[in-house]
């Protein structure tokens, strides 16, 4: 065998065990067999997912405690009040490097013109590529009252139906991922089994599906890059397993994304900070057939 030969042999076999042993590390135990025999289907239909990591995973105790307080967010009317103030040294500004402070952004194209017109009264017409006010303090209902139409109030009426197949999950905080009969991806989140937020996201394209099961959540980061696809932004991030998070992302309701969840900014903002660290899942199903 020659010298180059035995170097690309080499470099393959090194490049195998540190992707297995990152999947051994990423993978929880109590779902390890059902998980890998989802990703096995998976794989048969897309060879593409053999490599197919947004990000490099980093060790949870990675995560800068300090970074995971709540911002000073309130709650009144089935809204939460964000002060565009205290945005200031969060991923959400140019200073902080990571992305720019606009309603897009933060809120997403429609549901920003929606909930800016509808639930801030001084906002009868604006532009949605504009960045924030750092003056203004915006209001933003936690259900996009769209989805409110789509996801039931409570977790037991999706368990009794589409989701039947979930209804021993045991978390008192629960996401689940899936596609309305609308057409769009949504996202709602369960806290002790009552509908709490809900919001429209994207999710990966068909060639870079999101794997649907059932899977515990783990806060990251709230500055991650993706070191696979040219540094993007990932702000916010909630690992799901392998290379899927959870993030803030460029979002519209249809499949955009490389596998992750994509939601909008103060949405995912939110979540982060008010999901508990631990005994938190994620039930991705149904992604790309309308259901609910």
């Amino acid at each position: 065998m020659g010298k180059t030969s035995k170097i690309l042999t080499a470099g393959l076999v090194m490049a195998w065990v540190a992707w297995f042993s990152q999947c051994n590390w990423a993978t929880d135990k109590n779902v390890k067999k059902d998980l890998v025999e989802t990703l096995n289907d998976e794989w048969n239909k897309n060879k593409e997912l053999n490599d197919s990591k947004d990000t490099v995973t980093l060790p949870i105790e990675n995560i800068n405690k300090s970074d995971t307080a709540p911002d000073n967010i309130e709650i009144s009317n089935g809204c939460f009040e964000v002060n565009i103030s205290n945005l200031e040294w969060t991923p959400f500004f140019w200073s902080r490097r990571m992305i720019a402070p606009s309603y897009w952004n933060l809120l997403w194209f429609s549901q920003a013109t929606d909930i800016m017109t509808n639930n801030n009264a001084k906002w009868k017409e604006f532009d949605v590529t504009n960045w924030v006010d750092e003056k203004e303090s915006i209001s933003i209902p936690l259900i996009y009252p769209e989805l409110a139409d789509y996801f039931p109030a409570d977790w037991s009426s999706l368990a009794n139906g589409a989701f039947s197949k979930y209804k021993d999950v045991k978390a008192n905080d629960l996401i689940v991922v899936t596609q309305c009969k609308n057409w769009k991806n949504a996202l709602a989140y369960y806290k002790n089994w009552k509908l709490t937020l809900a919001t429209y996201v994207s999710i990966g394209t068909r060639w870079r599906r999101t794997v649907s099961w059932e899977y515990d959540l783990k806060h990251d980061k709230i500055r991650r890059r993706s070191r696979r696809y040219h540094n993007s932004a990932m702000p916010y991030s909630i690992w799901i397993t392998w290379g899927y998070y959870l993030h803030q992302g460029w979002s519209n309701w249809k499949p955009q994304s490389h596998w992750c969840v994509r939601v909008p900014g103060l949405y995912q903002k939110w979540l982060y900070e008010h999901l508990p660290k631990e005994n938190s899942k994620i039930i991705l199903d149904w992604l790309y057939e309308p259901t609910l």
